[in-house]
């Protein structure tokens, strides 16, 4: 299994992010309820569990 790390951009809303990386698109993600959204900062680096489509 791959580990891939990403960068966070920004909340959609209480439950959706948006992550990104500089060679390849935007994704929308689902937020765990157990992840701190203060700790979601711009540009901090996440790595996903799954990215939705």
């Amino acid at each position: 299994m791959k580990l891939v790390s990403r960068q966070f951009m920004e909340m959609v809303d209480q439950y959706t992010g948006i992550l990104g990386s500089s060679s390849e698109s935007s994704f929308y993600i689902q937020i765990l309820s157990t992840i701190s959204h203060e700790l979601l900062k711009q540009s901090t680096s996440v790595t996903p569990h799954r990215i939705l489509s």
